[in-house]
């Protein structure tokens, strides 16, 4: 558990007091950072079903998974057991079933099918379908966007995650040296991304790197009119320039930076 029990409940008051604000009884948060927020679920799973479910006056969310991710739940959230949800591997890639199907039937299950229900519509991967789902499994429910009410809990962060930040930063401070370092005519480009990639998991001494959420960025010559173009196996050529966009990630906390270089004279 990354953070203290104290600071998780912290979290979950402030959205619940939101929630109160904006009227919604029941919170579905499918956005993989608002999970992380409100549980600590921290998984290579986002690319299939899964969200947390807050109720108004629940003292701990719900973490809905599939089964094969389950045990990144058990071992990364500070939720009791009871309240990590576990959806069977049937609902994978078997349409017309769906993982939103037993989704629907907890809800039912905990009459939470009448509440005022807030939903992020403009989160990756809630799919229209997925609303369809909802749409049509909780015809008594008043459903609506929940305008991005946990993103805005996010935004102050504590001092824990403003250190995490800050660790994070060195780390991107460290790749960005040797990218300055590497970048040089005749160089190819994915070679420099490999040493730069190197450095953001090495991180630093009391401080490893992990992946990111972003690649890094290398345009470069006329890419540079195009500012998110990845790097490929041509080589720098003196005169032209390059700019670099990477991220240091420290316990899933980034610190972005961009720079740009000029190799000789423009």
């Amino acid at each position: 558990m990354l953070f203290t029990k104290e600071e998780y409940k912290n979290r979950l008051k402030k959205v619940q007091k939101s929630m109160q604000d904006k009227g919604i009884e029941l919170l579905i948060s499918q956005d993989t950072n608002n999970m992380n927020y409100l549980t600590g679920y921290d998984a290579w799973s986002f690319y299939y079903t899964q969200c947390v479910i807050v109720h108004i006056n629940a003292e701990e969310p719900l973490c809905f998974v599939r089964a094969q991710d389950a045990g990144g739940a058990y071992i990364k959230t500070y939720l009791k057991r009871e309240n990590i949800i576990v959806y069977e591997e049937k609902y994978i890639h078997t349409w017309p079933m769906h993982p939103y199907d037993p989704l629907i039937e907890l809800i039912k299950k905990n009459k939470w099918d009448k509440l005022n229900v807030g939903i992020e519509m403009d989160s990756h991967y809630f799919t229209a379908y997925c609303y369809e789902k909802l749409k049509q499994g909780l015809p008594n429910a008043k459903i609506k966007d929940s305008e991005r009410l946990v993103n805005w809990a996010r935004l102050v962060k504590s001092e824990s995650e403003i250190n995490l930040m800050k660790g994070a930063a060195l780390i991107s401070q460290e790749a960005m040296k040797v990218a300055m370092k590497t970048i040089n005519p005749g160089v190819r480009q994915c070679d420099a991304v490999a040493e730069i990639q190197r450095a953001l998991f090495r991180g630093t001494s009391e401080i490893g790197g992990e992946y990111a959420s972003i690649a890094t960025l290398l345009p470069t010559g006329k890419g540079t009119s195009a500012s998110h173009l990845t790097a490929t196996d041509e080589k720098f050529v003196e005169g032209e320039a390059t700019i670099i966009e990477l991220s240091g990630v420290n316990k899933r906390y980034h610190c972005p930076m961009a720079r740009t270089v000029q190799l000789g004279k423009p």
